[in-house]
């Protein structure tokens, strides 16, 4: 069951999104590091934690890609990439 409590947190999240422009996104620095829960998570995936981190770099930056939130693109590319290992086992 949804609470009223998870309908208002859901709506500040969505209208928080609807405000973010494109002067927020940002292309990956050149000293941006996962920070520690970033770590841990692909750890606890059993990732090869330097490989996807070197992966993870080259492709954004060759991409020039724009992220508001760096950190969580590298948790949706850890998720990505664990299943797509899983998957080909």
């Amino acid at each position: 069951m949804i609470t009223t409590t998870a309908l208002r947190e859901f709506s500040r999240a969505v209208a928080e999104l609807d405000r973010i422009t494109d002067k927020d996104r940002t292309h990956l620095s050149s000293g941006w590091r996962p920070n520690a829960d970033g770590l841990l998570f692909a750890a606890h995936l059993r990732l090869n934690v330097l490989l996807e981190y070197r992966n993870f770099r080259a492709f954004y930056t060759r991409r020039r890609l724009r992220y508001v939130d760096w950190d969580g693109a590298w948790l949706g590319w850890c998720r990505r990439h664990a299943t797509l290992r899983d998957r080909a086992a």
